[in-house]
């Protein structure tokens, strides 16, 4: 049933080597496995620098494989840097991540929950960031205006990345209104970023589809059976499912892929609903 279910399908959110941390395969070793289990492609998700020149040598490399470039507006690429997410774009980046492992909200959260940082955080101390918020005075950051422009011009997909639920929704009520056609709420099940069902249905009228990851599962933050309460909540038409893997001592993403669909499957989401998270849904935002 597993390659059944990953036919055709893309997993927008993996980490890959080369990265800053340690990682359990590098892209052409996720390409090809990507490419043998059926799947269409994959996006290589870096929290410190841009994937887009990686993918275009995995589409030529490893052909069958669309293997998606994104960028992590990061402190490492000058945070919320208009100029980064531009020459991005140029070079054919296609999914631009609000603020991630320096998001404030991330820091906030380790720092009120007492928990561990999430894996492939470069820094181990909140000293050593500069927390990013996309707010001031409850107003969206000018930049993140003239960001919202060329994400528009150039139509890509904004993905909220780790900022708070709040500050997410407000960026995608002002990408709405600025003709942002793809939207994603980044893994909303994520303690940092979790967002209720009728949360994310405020996403949803923005036009963001939401994305639930493998990850939070592995590591017992989140189950299957509220993940089914979630997909059956909001539709299966308005969410993606991803896995956030590549962590060393995880699956390689595309077996982890597969024992996540399974999981789903045999929670009793259906294989329509599964095909129309993972292949229609992922493709309406890269293709």
């Amino acid at each position: 049933m597993m390659n059944e279910l990953l036919k055709g399908a893309y997993d927008l959110h993996l980490h890959a080597a080369p990265d800053v941390v340690k990682r359990v395969s590098n892209d052409l070793e996720i390409a090809r496995a990507v490419v043998a289990s059926g799947m269409k492609g994959y996006a290589t998700k870096a929290h410190y620098f841009n994937t887009v020149g990686r993918a275009a040598l995995i589409r030529d490399m490893v052909p069958g494989c669309n293997a998606i470039g994104g960028l992590v507006l990061n402190n490492a690429v000058g945070g919320l840097n208009p100029t980064a997410v531009e020459m991005a774009a140029r070079a054919g980046t296609k999914i631009i991540w609000f603020p991630t492992m320096d998001a404030q909200n991330m820091w906030d959260f380790v720092a009120s929950s007492n928990s561990s940082l999430p894996s492939g955080c470069a820094n181990t101390d909140a000293s050593d960031v500069k927390g990013i918020t996309i707010l001031r005075d409850g107003k969206l950051v000018e930049s993140v205006y003239d960001i919202l422009d060329i994400i528009v011009k150039y139509d890509l997909v904004l993905a909220t990345g780790h900022i708070s639920k709040y500050e997410s929704l407000q960026l995608l009520k002002e990408a709405q209104k600025r003709g942002v056609k793809k939207m994603i709420a980044t893994h909303s099940e994520f303690p940092a970023t979790f967002a209720t069902i009728e949360e994310q249905k405020e996403f949803i009228k923005c036009g963001a589809k939401v994305e639930h990851t493998y990850l939070t599962i592995i590591n017992k933050q989140f189950t299957i059976a509220t993940l089914k309460e979630h997909i059956r909540g909001v539709g299966a038409e308005n969410v993606i499912l991803s896995t956030d893997l590549g962590q060393y001592g995880n699956p390689m993403p595309p077996v982890g892929f597969g024992d996540y669909l399974n999981s789903v499957f045999a929670s009793g989401i259906t294989e329509k609903e599964i095909e129309k998270m993972v292949v229609k849904n992922t493709a309406e935002l890269v293709e």
